[in-house]
């Protein structure tokens, strides 16, 4: 084949060796904008990489005690060093050696004061500041209080957040507690309550007539016991809101749920509930079952069907109708005639249970429907924020005293006289002394938020912003640039294969660089 000159090939537009000066044309303006994106990216890495380790280290001073237990133990570990040859550097800088303007150190505590490093983010430095009052979050106080600090008991609050379902394994000290008689399974998986407890960290010392409370009837803020008390601050009572001033303390779960409901309707639920609400109630807490339970009945097709408490949405319970003997695997009885109520019956009303509340009302003529109506009122005032003290807002003047020892012949304003003859019992200190209280962990949250059978806001008093925004696609430019450089790689490839496919070009990686690329 003749060669190809150099005027041949600068005229001729076809040829094999213009194509391959086009390809490299190419191929160098496609990898030059990755080069550049690669140092881009390396360079971002390194940027984050600084600001994330000046933000580990920040600039702390110590005083007091604290400064003189630190230069104690840096003598002793100075000590224990030289032993060995080795001397480490102080772990914490001295006043005298940070030439910073006082204005940017901020205080941890009466000890420790901090300098936060250049840029950091302000959300971020919140949850290590306490009171500084300078930033600013969706809640108007510190999201945790912490749990060690003693607090007014008529500072705390408490509200119910619902029921899960948790087969776990890992069992605590009450797991098998539930339950009794040959009828319930062995095997059922546990059902818990679920509560958090709250505390006010701008209470004045009030009592109950410092705060307003949530009218469940007419759907407003009762602020009546502020205007019978006096009290100049007048606060909501709103730990169920995420707009709370409540501080969370903490989340508690319990398995014996019959235990916890006894110890809160003797208790703040005569006081809090209307007589007839509470003449129910107390005959239907034990209605519940305690587990597992075998029906008798069976499907059409022979499985046997069992029954348990069922939590539902919005931190309620019913009872659901199950075909195994952990009862989780619902049975779908719409279409049968196999229900909880020909199954049952109105098993809130014929348990058996403590009938001497109910004497002065009847509700024999309820149907299944009708008393779960009653028991889902009466008990979504506990989903509402609640005094951990029980209290009673329509004894106004202390006149409303039941003498049922014979005891002293007067009382306060708002106090609660409950069906156990004590006066203003601490709710919450009640749950925890009188039945098996077990702290509920995060994941025990999430399996309520997974199941969506907790109330709407069961984080309030805790959780952050919520304004969640992807930080990834903050630099738009970043991954524009990116998709046209890999067009231009993507089209400098092709044109590469179609001047080796032209060609018959096989590359060798042992050529010389110095020879002319002229094919013959």
């Amino acid at each position: 084949m003749p060669s190809l000159s150099p005027s041949s090939q600068s005229s001729s537009s076809s040829s094999p060796y213009s194509l391959s000066r086009m390809t490299w044309w190419c191929l160098t303006i496609a990898v030059l904008p990755l080069a550049v994106l690669v140092q881009a990216t390396a360079a971002g890495s390194t940027t984050t990489t600084t600001t994330i380790t000046q933000t580990s280290q920040n600039t702390f001073r110590i005083h007091g005690a604290a400064a003189r237990q630190m230069k104690a133990a840096e003598t002793n570990r100075d000590k224990n060093n030289n032993n060995n040859n080795v001397r480490m550097p102080p772990p914490l800088v001295r006043r005298e050696d940070v030439p910073i303007d006082e204005e940017k150190w901020q205080s941890l505590n009466q000890d420790v004061e901090f300098i936060p490093s250049e840029g950091i983010d302000p959300h971020i430095l919140q949850r290590f500041l306490s009171g500084t009052g300078s930033w600013t979050d969706i809640y108007q106080s510190e999201n945790f209080a912490y749990g060690g600090d003693e607090y007014d008991e008529y500072q705390q609050a408490w509200r119910l957040l619902g029921f899960i379902i948790d087969c776990n394994p890992m069992v605590d000290d009450d797991y098998y507690a539930q339950g009794s008689g040959d009828e319930v399974t062995e095997d059922g998986c546990a059902r818990y309550v679920l509560w958090a407890a709250y505390v006010d960290l701008e209470y004045e010392g009030g009592g109950i007539g410092e705060y307003q409370y949530w009218d469940r009837f007419n759907q407003v803020w009762d602020a009546s016991p502020c205007e019978y008390s006096g009290s100049e601050r007048c606060a909501k009572m709103d730990c169920h809101l995420e707009t709370t001033h409540f501080s969370l303390l903490g989340f508690f779960k319990h398995k014996s749920y019959d235990d916890w409901m006894e110890q809160l309707f003797k208790h703040e639920g005569v006081c809090v509930w209307t007589d007839e609400e509470y003449a129910f109630m107390a005959s239907a807490r034990e209605a519940w079952p305690q587990g597992c339970v075998a029906s008798g009945s069976t499907t059409s097709d022979g499985t046997a069907i069992y029954y348990d408490v069922k939590p539902i949405q919005g931190g309620d319970i019913t009872v659901g109708l199950y075909t195994d003997t952990q009862c989780i695997k619902e049975y779908d009885y719409k279409d049968s005639s196999v229900t909880v109520d020909s199954l049952l019956g109105n098993f809130l009303l014929n348990n058996g249970g403590s009938g001497d509340n109910n004497n002065n009302y009847d509700f024999s003529s309820d149907s299944l429907e009708d008393s779960l109506a009653r028991w889902d009122s009466a008990f979504g005032a506990f989903h509402y924020c609640q005094p951990c003290v029980a209290y009673d807002l329509e004894n106004i003047d202390g006149s409303k005293f039941y003498d049922d020892d014979g005891g002293n012949g007067g009382g306060d304003m708002f106090d609660c006289y409950d069906d156990a003859d004590y006066t203003n019992v601490n709710q919450c200190m009640k749950f925890m002394a009188k039945t098996t209280m077990n702290t509920a962990t995060f994941r025990d949250m999430s399996l309520g938020r997974y199941q969506g059978t907790l109330v709407a806001t069961p984080l309030s008093g805790f959780q952050g912003n919520k304004s969640w925004r992807r930080e990834s696609w903050s630099n738009k430019l970043t991954y524009l640039f990116l998709a046209v450089a890999s067009c231009f790689f993507a089209y400098g490839l092709i044109y590469f294969l179609r001047v080796r496919r032209a060609t018959n070009f096989t590359p060798t990686f042992g050529f010389n660089v110095k020879e002319p690329l002229v094919f013959t």
